[in-house]
């Protein structure tokens, strides 16, 4: 028996079935098998490449319809928004915690990846901060974090498929093929309009870049330079300011705070907020030094929608376009009540 294993062997010996296996073909078996299950899971990987290299899917990167929104409240810091990539059929480009592939096509944003939904840095972030290389064939973007290494020591470099829109944490630091037709704007571009991106990206002496005359990100163009001068502009965000006498037939409401969105507790109060924002009073010594981290969409009954950065420490101001409007005598905590929120719990 040292040889040999029996399966089966009835009592009554009436049944005795000697269909037996030696070791080794029993081996052989085993063998078989886990060859038959690892490529099983070859297949499935290959079906599935979130499973081949923990993608992170778009849905968890990407911005929220909200987020979008309020983006383009962000008024324009030091630095304007960036171009990384540009084809004949998109545009890839950067500003603060988000990159947005814009297509040329449809003339409207495709995709946005927001930072604060992956372990990274932001960009222009002064010490440390994030920096961006499209591939040349324009499908990947490599996001690397520099700065020292505590200050990185949390944080994780990403490739984003700017195809599907997933994202995989990488040890790369630089890719083989980068996009290469990137050019200084200021020497390039002789006749830039507003306040231009550094960079401006294209060949053949057709050149696309970045621009903001107002404010907000939200009012910034994409231009094309060709034969010495800017011969078109396209919006890039979907940015409607809200100022006093735009506000009247408010409909609905709702308060983007940190990214997170509270609707109105009760639209019985939405006549309130209408008389409290439609009567408020510009601030004429050049605005406030209040934080302004959230912001107001507001929904009229024709359907237009409009947008106001409010201050969230105590003062009941609020800013459009970089103007800045007084809306109460008193403090902000009316206004926030209305949406289950306070100046105190939105510092938290």
């Amino acid at each position: 028996m040292n040889n040999f294993i029996s399966l089966l062997n009835k009592k009554d010996g009436k049944c005795k079935i000697k269909n037996i296996l030696s070791r080794k073909n029993l081996r052989i078996c085993v063998s078989v098998i886990s060859v038959m299950l690892c490529a099983a899971v070859l297949i499935a990987c290959a079906s599935n490449p979130n499973i081949a290299n923990n993608a992170i899917p778009y849905e968890s990167v990407k911005m929220s319809d909200d987020a979008l929104t309020a983006f383009g409240e962000k008024i324009v810091g030091s630095q304007m928004a960036e171009i990384d990539y540009a084809d004949s059929e998109k545009i890839v480009f950067h500003y603060s915690d988000a990159v947005f592939v814009y297509n040329l096509q449809t003339s409207a944003i495709e995709k946005t990846f927001d930072l604060n939904n992956l372990d990274c840095a932001k960009f222009q972030q002064g010490d440390f901060t994030v920096g961006i290389t499209v591939s040349d064939d324009g499908k990947e973007a490599l996001l690397v974090n520099y700065g020292s290494t505590e200050q990185n020591k949390d944080f994780k470099n990403y490739i984003i498929n700017l195809e599907t829109g997933s994202a995989s944490e990488t040890d790369k630091t630089e890719l083989k093929n980068p996009f290469s037709k990137l050019a200084d704007t200021v020497t390039t571009v002789t006749d830039s309009v507003g306040f231009a991106s550094v960079r401006c990206a294209g060949e053949n002496g057709s050149m696309w870049y970045l621009s903001c005359d107002k404010a907000n990100i939200g009012n910034m163009r994409l231009c094309l330079y060709k034969d010495g001068k800017t011969v078109s502009e396209k919006t890039v965000f979907d940015y409607s300011p809200t100022h006093p006498a735009d506000i009247h037939d408010i409909a609905g409401a709702r308060l983007i705070v940190k990214g997170k969105t509270y609707p109105i507790s009760d639209k019985n109060n939405l006549p309130e907020i209408e008389n409290m924002l439609s009567t408020a009073e510009v601030i004429k010594m050049g605005g406030t030094g209040c934080p302004f981290d959230a912001v107001l969409i507001m929904t009229r009954a024709d359907g237009t929608t409009g947008t106001a950065a409010v201050a969230t420490d105590s003062c009941a101001v609020y800013r459009s376009e970089g103007v800045y409007y007084d809306y109460s005598d008193g403090d902000n905590s009316a206004l926030f009540s209305m949406f289950g929120l306070s100046a105190e719990t939105i510092a938290q």
